[in-house]
């Protein structure tokens, strides 16, 4: 039997060349379109008939779809615009430079400040350095912090 020119040899080229995704193809081969021949050939005018066909079918109404998605859209642009939500990349961002600048604090008070301070002390001496020490970290975190979001915004 001759091959059309409309056939292709596999779904990878059928794919390829009608620029349908391959997932499609073989959702469409598994709910029984007839396109899909012996030896694993696809005929072109078959599937896409039936991938129309199929849309009509199951209640599709692609205007509609597309429109909904338009409006999700529009809505997260306007709502970008009235500053009503944040990127992601910028909230990551953020939470990177303030997990740094809390690090970089724990680090500076618990292994270079603290322990030459406490040296000797007794238990509640450290505990009441400890709770001094804690409380100017805070102070410090804050300013560090809202200097962190004023410079990305």
């Amino acid at each position: 039997m001759k091959k059309s020119i409309y056939q292709f040899d596999n779904q990878k080229q059928c794919s390829a060349a009608l620029r349908i995704p391959l997932a499609v193809l073989k959702s469409a081969k598994a709910a029984g379109c007839p396109a899909f021949k012996l030896g694993g050939r696809v005929d072109a005018p078959e599937l896409l008939g039936w991938l129309f066909d199929r849309g009509e079918q199951d209640g599709t109404h692609w205007r509609e779809v597309y429109d909904e998605y338009r409006a999700k859209r529009e809505r997260i642009r306007h709502d970008k615009d009235a500053e009503q939500v944040v990127d992601r990349s910028d909230v990551q961002q953020l939470c990177q430079t303030a997990l740094a600048i809390l690090f970089g604090e724990l680090d500076k008070t618990f292994c270079s400040e603290l322990p030459a301070a406490l040296q000797g002390r007794t238990a509640p001496e450290i505990r009441a350095e400890a709770v001094k020490a804690i409380e100017a970290m805070k102070e410090r975190l804050k300013v560090q912090f809202t200097q962190a979001a004023e410079s990305s915004e």
